[in-house]
């Protein structure tokens, strides 16, 4: 058996990247334990604001810029557990949610993945929330609840969130 694993807090900062359709872009990364799907986002760096980690985040992760205002509210919050794959740290992380609404499937083109990144490669997938509630592959999602949180944020209009849609377009031109 393996040693002790160190067990350690983490504040996250996520982007729900939803689609005309109501579809959510995910992230699949492997963990200790498997494998998971969940929105680009990673840790928050010290001094730095949630909503602008979010944004750097899912701009590191997909080459997709979104802006919100440095104090706007998460969408959602929730805790999770993940040990991680290389590191041999069990994390008891907090993700705070940031939503962006797109016209269309931006196109997806990394900025700035870690060496772990590299090394699996990231996978994308859009969901629709019949098949987060489906899940025929009986994979792990984060949040748990996130099919009901996409159905509650499609029929919002995400307005006073402080965010801007992006588009393929737009990813174009920022870059």
């Amino acid at each position: 058996m393996s040693g002790a694993r160190e067990r350690r807090e983490r504040i996250g900062a996520r982007v729900l990247l939803i689609d005309a359709d109501g579809q959510v872009l995910l992230v699949r990364e492997p963990v200790a334990d498997g494998t998971h799907w969940l929105a680009p986002g990673g840790g928050v760096e010290a001094g730095e604001q949630l909503a602008d980690a979010a944004a750097r985040e899912l701009y590191e992760e997909t080459g997709i810029r979104a802006e919100f205002e440095s104090d706007a509210p998460p969408v959602h919050i929730a805790q999770r557990w993940w040990p991680s794959r290389h590191a041999g740290i069990d994390y008891y992380q907090t993700d705070h949610y940031f939503a962006v609404r797109v016209t269309d499937h931006p196109v997806i083109a990394p900025a700035a993945l870690t060496e772990a990144e590299l090394e699996w490669g990231m996978e994308y997938r859009w969901w629709p929330t019949e098949a987060l509630r489906a899940n025929v592959e009986r994979e792990r999602i984060e949040p748990p609840d996130l099919a009901d949180l996409i159905d509650r944020l499609n029929q919002s209009t995400l307005h006073g969130r402080s965010a801007r849609s992006v588009s393929a377009r737009d990813a174009d031109l920022e870059s």
